[in-house]
């Protein structure tokens, strides 16, 4: 009864979410949740209509994005990781604005649109950060089999966050999510750093699974 979904997608998640706004709201309401965060990938577009609906239904609209970030490692030299951030206040919403902003209009976008550890420090202020489990960069250096990059890029977040700073730890019964837990879970134990369980939110129904 106290469950809140954190990384919930709309339609507007393109070729990914099969999940209408309305639909979002009154699914919520009908599980008695108090409050549900919209976080599309890569965009905003939806957080107004979002906004209203919510209120209007007397749940509590929370605004998040997943983004792509970049970072390097010894491996594969540069890559892209997933990232969800999420708005704490009015400040934390501007600073998303302005996030997913530098991520059409900043850095080398010839691979992917994505924002930067530097865009992170800059924009900071009144932000929430998820680590996106298996596709965050934690998770995919423990899939690398780099436990020491893992460590060092957890230092890096929590040096901008601290405490806003969370584990995501998701469930789906997927080899990947089996094979980081142990080590994932002994960093966050490690760091002291708290979990939060999420589930990928892109369907209203289990009917809509295959579609």
């Amino acid at each position: 009864d106290k469950f809140v979904h954190f990384r919930a997608q709309s339609s507007y998640s393109m070729l990914e979410s099969a999940i209408k706004i309305t639909d979002l709201i009154s699914i919520t309401k009908k599980c008695g949740m108090s409050a549900v965060c919209l976080s599309d990938r890569g965009n905003l577009f939806g957080s107004l209509e979002f906004s209203l609906a919510a209120i209007k239904a007397g749940i509590q609209p929370i605004c998040g994005a997943i983004l792509n970030i970049s970072f390097s490692h010894k491996k594969l030299q540069q890559d892209f990781a997933e990232i969800l951030i999420i708005a704490k206040d009015e400040v934390g919403y501007k600073n998303l604005l302005k996030l997913v902003s530098y991520s059409f209009i900043k850095n080398d976008r010839v691979v992917s649109n994505h924002i930067t550890f530097e865009d992170l420090k800059e924009c900071n202020d009144g932000l929430i950060i998820l680590s996106a489990y298996t596709k965050g960069i934690i998770g995919k250096l423990l899939l690398n089999g780099s436990y020491a990059e893992a460590i060092q890029k957890t230092k890096k977040l929590i040096s901008i966050f601290g405490n806003r700073f969370y584990f995501e730890i998701m469930r789906h019964n997927l080899a990947d999510e089996k094979q980081i837990e142990p080590e994932y879970l002994k960093i966050a134990s490690e760091f002291s750093i708290l979990l939060i369980a999420t589930n990928q939110v892109l369907f209203g129904d289990i009917k809509m699974h295959d579609a």
